[in-house]
C-alpha cells in the first residue's frame, strides 16, 4: 500500500506533480498491507529519454501477487482521454512479473535488448509537461494511476 513519498519530495498525498527542471530523487514508500488488494501496480514510466539511444516513450506494469494475473481487455491510457491502448486477448503478466508497453517496440528493443516482455506500438506518448498513466480493468474500474 502506498504511504508517501520520499527524498527531496516529502508527501502523503498520492498524487503529487513534479517539476523536473532539476536533478532530483523521489521514492515512492510502500507498505505491506494486511489486504494486499489489487497486486497490479504501474512500475515505472519512461517519458524523456535521451536523444541517443531514444526508446521512445514506455511504461512498465508489475504484477506483485504470486499468481499470474490476466489483463486482456485492461486499457493504459494517459490525461488525454482519446490516448488509449487495450491490452489484446491473451496478455498476462506472471507472478511477480513485469511486463512493458512501448511507444516504439524497435527502439526499445535496441535500447534494452536483455528485455522480452514488452509489447508496442503506443500511439501515444507522455508528456514531460505533466500527464498522467492510468490502467481500467476491462470493466472500467480504475487499477492504478500516476
Amino acid at each position: 500500500t502506498f504511504d508517501r513519498w520520499s527524498g527531496d519530495v516529502d508527501s502523503t498525498d498520492p498524487m503529487i506533480w513534479i517539476n523536473m527542471d532539476s536533478d532530483m530523487h523521489v521514492e515512492a514508500i510502500f507498505i505491506k498491507a494486511d489486504d494486499p488488494g489489487q497486486p497490479l501496480v504501474i512500475n515505472e514510466i519512461n517519458y524523456n529519454s535521451p536523444l541517443d539511444p531514444d526508446p521512445g516513450d514506455w511504461g512498465e506494469l508489475h504484477n506483485a501477487s504470486e499468481v499470474p494475473w490476466d489483463i486482456s481487455g485492461w486499457t493504459l491510457t494517459d490525461s488525454d482521454s482519446t490516448h488509449n491502448f487495450v491490452f489484446p486477448a491473451g496478455t498476462v503478466i506472471t507472478p511477480d512479473g513485469l511486463l512493458v508497453l512501448c511507444q516504439d517496440s524497435s527502439g526499445f528493443s535496441n535500447t534494452f535488448p536483455g528485455v522480452d516482455n514488452f509489447m508496442g506500438e503506443l500511439v501515444f506518448g507522455f508528456s514531460s509537461e505533466g500527464d498522467a498513466v492510468v490502467v481500467y480493468n476491462d470493466s472500467g474500474e480504475l487499477m492504478d494511476s500516476v
